[in-house]
């Protein structure tokens, strides 16, 4: 998970007119969005050690789906800063899907053998060898 509370990122009608429920139900929607973004550039998820600017990232996705769940985006949209925020925020994780952007956290070691399948037999079975 790369942010675990919405709170700190609210002000004003999401921070009053939001339930618990609704600003968990936006969290989780924008971590997994992100950490979609961040597996495809090869790092590792879910995030342990995610620097201030993804978790800012993820909060203004979440804040978007909020005040969209609440009805609560004026229109036009795209004259929101809420809007124009999110379309930034997704605009900055394709950047670093496409290696544009490095993030400051653990990526994948393709030489890992970790998760990879693996045999262990305690005796030699003469396997590739002809026998």
């Amino acid at each position: 998970m790369i942010l675990g509370t919405l709170d700190p990122y609210l002000s004003g009608d999401l921070s009053v007119r939001s339930t618990p429920a609704d600003r968990g139900s936006a969290l989780d929607r924008s971590n997994s969005e992100a950490e979609g973004y961040l597996r495809s550039a090869g790092y590792i998820v879910p995030v342990t050690d995610a620097t201030p600017d993804l978790q800012g990232r993820v909060a203004d996705i979440a804040r978007y789906h909020l005040a969209v769940h609440l009805q609560l985006l004026p229109e036009p949209a795209d004259s929101s800063s809420l809007y124009t925020n999110y379309k930034a925020a997704l605009e900055w994780l394709r950047d670093v899907a496409h290696g544009r952007v490095d993030l400051a956290i653990t990526k994948d070691d393709p030489d890992s053998v970790i998760g990879s399948p693996q045999v262990v037999t305690h005796t030699k079975r003469g396997w590739g060898n002809g026998v």
